[in-house]
């Protein structure tokens, strides 16, 4: 499900391919379900490749280290009474 709508239609960015011809991105201008306005490739939009203007990332990165750190209460129950893991005892010393 995409945040986006598409409200108006941009300049176009131009660019050039990895072959040396000049081309330009079609660009447009959208309003994302948070109230922000972004300027975002056409074709990324309509072909599905970007959702939101990245609220939904930074929420779902809020909402992970939440998860975590055991505010939502799962991750506690789940290593309760289990020690952490050394990272010392795989690397065996020369001696």
């Amino acid at each position: 499900m995409t945040r986006l709508t598409i409200i108006d239609v941009a300049q176009p960015q131009p660019y050039t391919k990895n072959n040396g011809l000049k081309s330009v991105h079609r660009m447009v201008v959208c309003r994302c379900s948070c109230g922000s306005i972004v300027t975002l490739k056409k074709n990324d939009v309509t072909g599905g490749k970007v959702k939101s203007c990245g609220c939904w990332r930074e929420e779902n990165l809020i909402r992970l280290h939440q998860y975590n750190r055991g505010e939502s209460g799962k991750w506690k129950k789940e290593t309760a009474g289990v020690e952490p893991l050394q990272t010392d005892m795989f690397f065996k010393s020369e001696e």
